[in-house]
């Protein structure tokens, strides 16, 4: 069974717009220049691996459920810019990947997380190798055995091997309450009061997970403690 090399479009492409301006004629071309350079060096460095190009849909059921959800994107004009710059080299790229027989993937309802997860998981299920690139750090929930997770842009790398080294957490479910507890500004998902990552990689640390955390303040072991 081939390796899959799950690659985040957006986060490898709004990279590349980043980088030094290039131009054919009005239209700025350094993101398509830069995926497809990222996308030769991936491939190069994963023989045998299977590459395939994860896109964002349009996931409102996100919203649905938690309205303010990415409320603060679309506030920074100079992010505005960038991300429109981008969007006009977009279905070029998709058609440079189709041309290079890249595979691509995108669901309407889903966001390019959402599927990199699907595949992850039948990955880990079927004992599969899977590399995610991206520098999402959201991603690094999906680590296993066999599925590791690749920022080439920053050239940093967890593994189950570094995971605790990198992310401070025992386990891809303990690193998921600590994203709760924090919160994520960037998606405008606030975290609980007074609670940062500090405090929470202690808590974490102390009692394990935030259910054993409650399981023993019931238990009224912990009722001598202050909450923040």
């Amino acid at each position: 069974m081939h390796p899959l090399i799950l690659i985040d479009g957006n986060s490898i492409g709004y990279a590349s717009q980043n980088a030094t301006k290039l131009t054919v004629g009005d239209l700025e071309v350094q993101a398509a220049f830069g995926v497809i350079k990222s996308l030769r060096a991936l491939t190069m460095q994963n023989t045998g691996h299977i590459p395939v190009v994860l896109w964002d849909g349009r996931a409102e059921w996100r919203k649905e459920i938690y309205p303010d959800y990415k409320s603060n994107r679309g506030k920074d004009p100079k992010m505005v810019a960038m991300k429109e710059a981008f969007k006009k080299q977009q279905p070029y790229i998709e058609q440079m990947l189709s041309k290079l027989g890249i595979g691509q993937l995108r669901y309407t309802n889903l966001e390019a997380d959402d599927i990199a997860g699907l595949l992850a998981r039948t990955a880990t299920e079927r004992g599969q190798k899977a590399i995610l690139v991206t520098g999402d750090k959201d991603w690094i929930q999906l680590v296993s055995p066999v599925v590791s997770w690749l920022d080439p842009i920053r050239n940093r790398s967890v593994s189950q091997v570094n995971f605790a080294e990198f992310t401070g957490c025992i386990s891809p479910e303990q690193f998921v309450q600590l994203k709760a507890l924090k919160g994520d500004p960037s998606d405008e998902i606030p975290g609980v009061g007074g609670i940062g990552e500090k405090k929470g990689l202690e808590l974490l640390t102390d009692y394990g997970s935030v259910d054993n955390f409650f399981r023993l303040w019931d238990e009224s072991e912990l009722s001598s403690i202050k909450l923040p």
